[in-house]
């Protein structure tokens, strides 16, 4: 099961990428804190303590 846990965070990506809102999980302070970085990640929210430079942020349109 600690293996898995990739896989997991993988899954529950895509799930939210392609809309999903209701998420079954048994880490959930690991998919808590995947999110919460992925929000920061996609500009979804911000982290006062984890600025992010602009060049450095992902968006959909740039993983062509």
């Amino acid at each position: 099961p600690r293996e898995r846990l990739a896989g997991t965070l993988a899954a529950i990506g895509a799930g939210v990428g392609a809309g999903a809102s209701i998420l079954r999980v048994h880490d959930v302070q690991a998919v808590r804190d995947y999110l919460a970085v992925r929000a920061v990640l996609h500009g979804d929210a911000d982290a006062p303590d984890a600025a992010l430079a602009e060049s450095l942020r992902c968006e959909s349109k740039n993983l062509g």
